[in-house]
């Protein structure tokens, strides 16, 4: 059980509230789940491993929370959900290239764009060669 502070009273429940994340180490609902640790909105707990996070989340270590990969984009521009270690990162690790549009990194850019390998990013024109397509 976790300890929750309700508008009367604090009680002890099951589970967290909606927009609140269990603390095991506390036992208690927190609203952050603080610096190292990612609140997932499906389980409504704090995980100390992005890994961990609900299928499909990310973590994001500036708001602290499991996210969808658009959501990423909360700490900047250009940040997208790396698989491997799912997190929030500015640059895909090899061999990946950061998607704009999926805000994921992926293998293989769409056939509209290409891989640029100094960036990390898929991009629609060459620099001063023109465009792809």
């Amino acid at each position: 059980m976790y300890g929750v502070n309700s508008s009367t009273s604090p009680v002890c429940q099951y589970e967290c509230p909606s927009g609140q994340y269990a603390k095991d180490g506390i036992r208690i609902c927190v609203l952050d789940c603080g610096s190292g640790f990612y609140g997932d909105p499906i389980t409504r707990k704090c995980y100390s491993d992005p890994l961990l996070c609900s299928n499909g989340y990310y973590g994001n270590s500036v708001t602290n929370l499991c996210v969808k990969p658009v959501d990423c984009q909360t700490i900047g521009s250009h940040y997208f959900a790396q698989n491997s270690t799912k997190t929030c990162v500015s640059q895909c690790l090899y061999p990946n290239y950061g998607d704009s549009i999926l805000w994921a990194c992926i293998s293989v850019c769409n056939n509209t764009s290409y891989g640029e390998n100094t960036t990390r990013l898929c991009l629609t024109s060459c620099g001063g060669y023109g465009s792809f397509a």
